[in-house]
């Protein structure tokens, strides 16, 4: 969400960037650049979302890890930080 609100920002006020891109396509009639755009916000957020979804795992998993490990190892693995 933050990412499309960047690019909605863009819309408004930038002189360059992927919104400026996709504004500026769309004022000269050039479905190529718009659609560029829009296809890279795509891949952009997608693989953001992905990106997320893997250190969640991750996360989970070392949280788990310490739960069933006790209050020893969760001391010294915040000891370690």
């Amino acid at each position: 969400m933050t990412l499309i609100g960047v690019i909605m920002g863009e819309f408004l006020v930038s002189k360059q960037g992927i919104g400026y891109l996709i504004m500026y396509g769309s004022q000269v009639f050039n479905l190529n650049l718009v659609m560029s755009g829009i296809i890279l916000l795509c891949i952009m957020s997608t693989l953001m979302y992905y990106g997320i979804v893997y250190l969640e795992k991750k996360n989970k998993k070392i949280t788990l890890e310490i739960k069933t490990q006790g209050f020893l190892t969760l001391s010294f693995f915040l000891f370690v930080l």
